[in-house]
């Protein structure tokens, strides 16, 4: 059975009435005729689409106004806000509605928007067909083009949208104004287009011409320019007010990101808790953005992510391994006696409901970090402390009181009664390597953070970015192998490699197979840093599962050496020795190479010469690094990577569907 995704029909009577129903796959009525044969028989089909987008608005404005006491609403946002557009024009759309994509964030950096009607017409545009216009869109709005209007009507009825029909009721408008349609006859001819009905659209066309002569007055010629552009919009046309509804929620979810960022992005997490991929996705994004994202924490954590004093905290029902029946019962002891003291506090006042396992999931994962110790020593000591906490509540039960007990107030020792081992924290990647693990990603670092600068000097694609790449598109991205398994081919019994490459932004995998895995197996290391230069290919089903072929492995540390083609060299003329120039020159001749060299002279006044010496490159060695660095510093060396995708080898074997080759 094929079941509409969000068809309802509805009826002014009992549906089996009118017609045959029957059980869908999940025990819903379904009809056994599709959609058009009901609407014929009088029945009403509607879409009701269910949008993630809506409950991330609620939960965001919910946060706002907890925090302020205010009353914002989505009906109340000013429709008018500069730093929205301000944020939209800069493309900085990440997690907002419909404009997220990378080549939505390139449209809207040169689209100019400046009202509402604009992001409208901007969610209509961006798809097949309509796309080709969008250049006359911009050129038109900026002055370089005239629109084009064949009739004054139509420059009323097109002229926010520069004469391009980019709506359907513009369509049916300029039917009506031009060739005095009735609105009905207006839809008729319009669905007959939309849906290349051959008869019906040569019946209307000749319709059309007639009334543009006859009602508006205007000759053959102007009769039949008017009819070729129908046909060519008529095909793409958008609905407008579907158009607006989703040009709206754009609007509602940059306005918060713009003005309520952390918890707009506490909201956003929120929505994808359970997909590890998108949520570390947009923790890169709210990093970047200059958010903090806190570990979990007993004392101040919500089941879910939350925000307080513009930072987000992440929250305690989605730790693997605590529930939430557990987190329930933390949040109801919290209430009822405040923040805990400590680690004897906490598990006197949670008792048997939070679980060994739990416990040490919720240490792993930081979520006792604001009790004073490290995690090693909570983990050290946490039997030890269940165990006294378990007693003190059996004391108390039946009126036992120790002399500590009546000497000191139990809240100032609270955690404190298990003596502490001295012991060293556990080393940073394994702590990070707990979160991932608890968390789903890394919330209070990541392993690649001190490699950051070199992968973005010399990765093509972020790993985020892949998604947008056609297939088959050469590509090099950096990150962690986070994974490693090792095959080997059923032909030959040769080794090869599935490795996971993690970036900051999210993974993918990616197959070394064995003539690549021979030739770079030593690099293909789990835990190491590398750059996987090849090729991207994506599945053409629902899955749209993406992967790399690899055909090139090179470590962080190969990196400079092997992928710069540049090396720029900094110098300030008020810092320069009388002998820095040749010294730097001597530094370059005696490591003779391939890479250009190009050195930018800051000048006492502020300006900058560029002086690419002649005949002049070096290798880009470490030991040339380090000669430089110790003569100017490393401030004053810079890298430029290569940016030229790599060349992508063809197939040797047709894929399945590929059109067969031509005959000899």
């Amino acid at each position: 059975q094929s079941i509409h995704a969000c068809g309802v029909i509805i009826g002014d009577q009992q549906l089996e009435n009118v017609v045959p129903l029957a059980r869908g796959a999940g025990k819903e009525w379904i009809t056994q005729f599709p959609a058009h044969p009901c609407e014929e028989l009088g029945l009403l089909k509607m879409d009701f689409l269910g949008l993630k987008t809506l409950t991330i608005i609620e939960d965001a404005l919910a946060m706002v106004n907890a925090r302020d006491g205010g009353g914002l609403t989505p009906e109340n946002m000013p429709l008018d806000d500069q730093p929205t557009f301000d944020l939209l024009n800069c493309g900085n759309t990440v997690a907002v509605f419909q404009l997220e994509s990378g080549g939505m964030q390139d449209l809207c950096r040169g689209f100019g928007i400046s009202k509402l009607e604009e992001i409208i017409a901007l969610v209509a545009l961006y798809r097949p067909g309509p796309m080709e216009f969008i250049p006359t869109f911009i050129n038109c709005k900026f002055g370089r083009e005239q629109p084009d209007y064949d009739t004054p009507e139509m420059e009323e009825l097109l002229s926010e949208t520069y004469g391009i029909m980019v709506y359907q009721e513009q369509i049916m408008q300029v039917c009506q104004a031009v060739a005095g349609f009735t609105l009905a006859q207006a839809d008729v001819m319009r669905r007959a287009i939309g849906k290349k009905k051959m008869a019906l659209m040569m019946e209307y066309g000749e319709k059309f011409k007639d009334g543009v002569v006859s009602h508006g007055g205007y000759t053959k010629e102007i009769a039949e320019s008017i009819w070729a552009k129908i046909l060519k919009f008529a095909e793409y046309g958008f609905n407008k007010s579907h158009s607006a509804c989703y040009g709206l929620l754009s609007y509602r979810t940059a306005y918060l990101k713009a003005k309520y960022p952390a918890e707009f992005m506490a909201a956003v997490l929120n929505g994808e808790l359970g997909n590890a991929d998108k949520s570390a996705f947009y923790i890169a994004e709210t990093r970047k953005m200059g958010l903090r994202i806190l570990p979990p924490d007993v004392s101040s954590s919500d089941l879910r992510f939350g925000v307080a004093d513009g930072v987000i905290r992440f929250g305690m029902g989605a730790i693997k391994g605590v529930g939430s029946g557990a987190a329930e019962t933390i949040l109801a002891a919290r209430r009822k006696g405040g923040a805990f003291k400590g680690l004897q506090d906490f598990c006197e006042r949670c008792g048997d409901a939070v679980k060994k396992l739990a416990m040490e999931n919720l240490c792993r994962a930081g979520a006792f970090d604001s009790f004073g110790l490290k995690r090693s020593q909570v983990l050290a000591i946490l039997a030890a402390t269940m165990s006294a906490a378990q007693q003190a509540v059996r004391d108390r039960a039946v009126g036992q009181i120790s002399l500590f007990d009546m000497l000191s107030d139990p809240a100032d020792r609270a955690g404190f009664d298990v003596p502490v081992p001295n012991i060293e924290e556990w080393p940073s990647r394994e702590l990070l390597s707990y979160e991932k693990e608890l968390l789903g990603f890394y919330v209070t670092g990541h392993p690649i953070a001190e490699y950051m600068d070199t992968i973005q000097t010399y990765q093509i694609d972020d790993i985020a970015e892949l998604h947008g790449l056609d297939n088959d598109t050469g590509t090099r991205v950096g990150g962690l192998i986070s994974g490693l398994d090792m095959k080997r081919s059923k032909k030959d019994n040769r080794p090869w490699a599935v490795l996971q490459l993690e970036g900051m932004s999210g993974d993918i995998e990616c197959l070394a197979f064995a003539d690549t895995f021979e030739e770079y197996g030593e690099v293909i290391v789990p835990e190491s840093v590398v750059f996987v230069e090849g090729v991207f290919s994506k599945s053409e089903d629902d899955a749209g599962d993406t992967k790399i072929i690899v055909r090139r492995v090179i470590s962080a540390e190969q990196a400079p050496e092997a992928l710069a083609v540049e090396v720029h060299i900094r110098l300030r003329e008020d810092e320069l020795g009388p002998d820095t120039l040749t010294q730097v020159r001597e530094i370059c001749q005696g490591h003779e190479g391939q890479t250009s060299v190009l050195l930018c002279l800051i000048l006492a006044n502020g300006d900058v010469a560029f002086i690419q010496p002649e005949g002049l490159r070096v290798h880009n060695t470490v030991a040339f690094r380090e000669s430089l660095t110790a003569l100017i510093g490393a401030k004053g060396i810079l890298q430029k990577g290569d940016r030229k995708r790599p060349e992508v080898r063809k197939r040797r074997f047709p894929r399945k569907g590929d059109a067969a080759p031509p005959a000899a």
